[in-house]
């Protein structure tokens, strides 16, 4: 069996372990006994009954937007912790975090704050193309949220992405590797043309969604447009006087995911079964939201105590092609993109590179 070591083979390891062990006892073999102990803690380490305990408690870093449906599924219905049963490990703690954006989620990823966080696809493919090829590689288990973004204003003025002027200001949940702001770096390349590509780069502040959302109702005067996620966008247009200029369904020619839910190689390679725990809680929550998309974002509104009514909160659904599949969706249009303006050094051969194969690599993904 594939990853099994043999009874030949462990047998084999047992008789260099007895010939070790007497050369150690020999009296003559005194300059060579510190070798001789290293190559035996080497054997004894290899063995199965040797084997490294995994993780009893983890971290899962997320943020508040309906994209993260999935991770509040698994959250409410404790599917780690019960696959992890099912799987013969001991009771696992589960610890979630949740931030306004995703530059501290890919921060606590990488300081081991986090073992697991879900950022999206620009920011996954960049903490990605920055770690690929050392111990602490950064992966995704799986896609999540293929929901749409929407560039919201309430100015009367902007009628379109065209209309924008320098003394304009657009925000955004973070900076320019953000999904929101490349996103909208796509759009203008479509509307104005490639060279105009980072022309709206120095019009973006940093806002977190809910932030932005209270500024845009409140009529605060420095915040009139954003570039904004479910259901936070939802919640705009429900208001007199704000318009949608785009949607990044029609920037992307289709559905796109909007995150990947990542960890490091690290973590794959030493917590195999809480790996597997994990996927199947995934697939678990995915199940679940397909089954009932309206219940399941009336389980987030609970969930997140948020104050909007589920009818303003599932709007998300009206959009066609809104789905919470763990199936990766355009990503290689964002990668490929990303390679073109240099935001990475260069793109993945295959969308496959990106991800662990427990989840997705038999999915027809992009």
């Amino acid at each position: 069996m594939s990853g099994a070591r043999s009874l030949a083979e462990r047998s084999k390891d047992l008789r260099m372990m007895a010939i070790i062990g007497s050369r150690l006892a020999s009296p003559d073999r005194r300059p060579r006994r510190r070798v001789l102990a290293a190559a035996l803690i080497a054997l004894l380490a290899g063995l199965p009954g040797a084997a490294r305990a995994e993780k009893a408690e983890i971290a899962i870093a997320k943020q508040f937007s309906i994209a993260f449906l999935p991770l509040i599924v698994m959250e409410r219905d404790r599917l780690i912790e019960k696959h992890a049963r099912d799987a013969g490990l001991p009771e696992v703690k589960v610890n979630w975090l949740t931030f306004s954006g995703p530059d501290t989620m890919i921060s606590s990823l990488l300081s081991g704050s986090a073992d697991v966080a879900a950022a999206g696809i620009p920011g996954a493919l960049i903490v990605w193309a920055r770690t690929r090829g050392s111990r602490q590689a950064v992966k995704g288990i799986a896609a999540i949220g293929a929901v749409p973004l929407y560039l919201v204003t309430r100015d009367p003025a902007i009628a379109s992405v065209r209309d924008f002027k320098d003394t304009d200001r657009i925000a955004t949940p973070g900076g320019k590797g953000t999904i929101n702001a490349v996103l909208l770096q796509m759009a203008v390349a479509q509307t104005l043309g490639q060279a105009s590509v980072s022309r709206f780069d120095p019009l973006l502040f940093s806002m977190g969604q809910p932030d932005a959302t209270t500024a845009m109702l409140a009529g605060i005067d420095t915040v009139k447009s954003v570039v904004s996620t479910p259901p936070f966008q939802d919640q705009l247009l429900a208001v007199p006087g704000m318009r949608r200029l785009f949607s990044s369904f029609a920037v992307m020619g289709g559905p796109h995911s909007y995150a990947n839910v990542l960890a490091t190689t690290r973590f794959h390679d030493e917590n195999p079964k809480l790996f597997g725990a994990i996927v199947a809680a995934l697939k678990e929550a995915e199940a679940t939201i397909a089954a009932d998309p309206r219940g399941a974002i009336a389980g987030w509104i609970a969930a997140t105590g948020s104050k909007l009514p589920l009818a303003v909160a599932a709007r998300v659904l009206d959009e066609p092609g809104t789905n919470w599949s763990l199936t990766p969706q355009n990503v290689m249009t964002f990668a490929d993109f990303m390679a073109r303006t240099g935001m990475i050094a260069s793109a993945p051969a295959s969308w496959h590179d990106l991800y662990f194969p427990e989840a997705v690599s038999d999915r027809p993904g992009g």
